[in-house]
């Protein structure tokens, strides 16, 4: 049986994963699940290169200027995908919209 093993990343982190580079890119979003654990945990995207192609995702994420130094870092990508599916007027600080995604 194989052990499954963690890799703990912090933004801008990268790991290599079966030939692939994968990093962890900075999100805009809360952490924690109580009142003593407030952004205690890192929120992000994935950058994954391969050597031909450059992907990323920017996971649970309201809009920022981050996304402007992912972009200057490790693009032009080839395939981004971009959250906007969990949106209220209340909640845009940490959500996108989906014309705020676009």
């Amino acid at each position: 049986m194989k052990k499954k093993t963690f890799t703990e990343l912090n933004w801008w982190d990268e790991t290599e994963f079966e030939g692939l580079t994968v990093a962890l890119t900075p999100a805009k979003h809360y952490s924690g699940r109580g009142p003593f654990n407030r952004d205690s945990t890192l929120w992000g995207g994935w950058v994954i290169l391969g050597e031909n192609i450059r992907f990323y995702t920017s996971g649970d994420s309201g809009y920022d200027e981050h996304f402007k130094e992912i972009g200057q870092v490790y693009g032009p990508f080839d395939i981004t995908l971009m959250d906007g599916g969990q949106f209220d007027d209340r909640w845009d600080w940490v959500h996108m919209t989906p014309e705020g995604a676009v």
